[in-house]
């Protein structure tokens, strides 16, 4: 296996088991890793989801 897959999941597993494998635990101190951080968090509006319709054998997009 490629080296950096395994440091990343060894670091994975060793914070996890920090927390005791608690998802709220971890919840709370990435919450709180990212209050105190000076980086500027970004939100990505999502796109507005296309569907396709066949009209005449050939296949259109249209936005919802």
């Amino acid at each position: 296996m490629d080296q950096i897959i395994e440091e990343i999941r060894r670091y994975r597993d060793e914070y996890t088991k920090s927390h005791n494998y608690d998802l709220i635990k971890i919840y709370r101190d990435l919450k709180e890793k990212q209050e105190k951080s000076s980086k500027k968090i970004v939100s990505f509006s999502s796109k507005p989801a296309r569907f396709f319709i066949k009209r005449e054998n050939k296949l259109s997009s249209q936005v919802l």
